[in-house]
């Protein structure tokens, strides 16, 4: 079976390999921060399980460690502050404007007891510094951890570990990616802190999209050393005050995704 998703209008066909490969990838990689094998998650699954981020972080990768997903038909700012506090979630899976939306109702937030919430998970667009520290603001103990992928990368290339948040940064890159920085000319930027395109291998990247090679020659390229995908996005790499290497994403020239399950044609 393939899942079919939509990104700017171009249909990508997803395969389980795909979304199996970055299980694993999450799985190896937030071992730590998660600490003892045998802890378990309780999550929240308000988003749209059909988007990649659904499908990989909240159903798949949840499931294969044993966490608990408290689902919703939809988001409702009320139900899910009522459901943290019922069902003693730990960790929130977010999209920036729901935490900005969340900064704005303090007062709201204060009706109910979320002192069993560790972690808030934000991805899907980029989380301005601001809105990082208004939310630090009302709950200091939260860990905010941002993350970095696309629909072609099925899904995270990035993520922020529990031990080693960073204001500013979608985390470090998962076991398995490798990331490279291309300047105007295509040559490669190797020293930190000099932003590039972004572009990404890694078993979790699909083939190409369907139906449409002029469109996956422009964004993926087949070279001597692997199959890459050209994010079209502007990166860099930043050492952390813990001095571990980051990625930051300073500016996206794609549109946002836009993501449903189809029928396989």
């Amino acid at each position: 079976m393939l899942i079919f998703a939509f990104s700017s209008q171009k249909l990508v066909p997803i395969t389980h390999f795909n979304v199996l490969a970055n299980v694993v990838q999450l799985t190896l990689y937030e071992a730590k921060g998660r600490g003892k094998p045998s802890y378990r998650d309780v999550l929240l699954g308000a988003l749209p399980l059909s988007h990649i981020y659904g499908v990989v972080v909240i159903s798949h990768l949840s499931m294969y460690r044993g966490d608990s997903i408290i689902v919703l038909p939809r988001f409702d700012m009320e139900q899910v502050l009522s459901c943290t506090q019922k069902f003693r979630i730990n960790t929130l899976c977010l999209v920036p404007p729901i935490i900005v939306n969340m900064i704005k109702q303090p007062d709201l937030l204060a009706r109910y007891d979320l002192t069993s919430v560790t972690t808030v998970i934000s991805g899907a667009g980029p989380l301005g510094p601001e809105t990082v520290k208004g939310l630090a603001k009302y709950y200091p103990t939260w860990v905010l951890r941002q993350a970095y992928g696309l629909t072609e990368s099925a899904a995270c290339i990035c993520h922020t570990s529990a031990h080693d948040p960073w204001i500013g940064s979608s985390g470090s890159i998962l076991p398995g990616v490798q990331v490279k920085l291309l300047d105007q000319n295509g040559d490669e930027i190797t020293a930190c802190d000099k932003p590039g395109e972004l572009l990404c291998k890694s078993p979790s990247i699909v083939s190409g999209y369907l139906h449409n090679e002029t469109a996956t020659q422009e964004t993926f390229m087949n070279a001597e050393d692997g199959h890459w995908l050209r994010t079209g996005d502007v990166g860099l790499f930043s050492k952390a005050p813990s001095g571990n290497e980051h990625v930051l994403i300073v500016d996206r020239v794609k549109d946002l995704i836009k993501v449903k399950v189809a029928p396989i044609p």
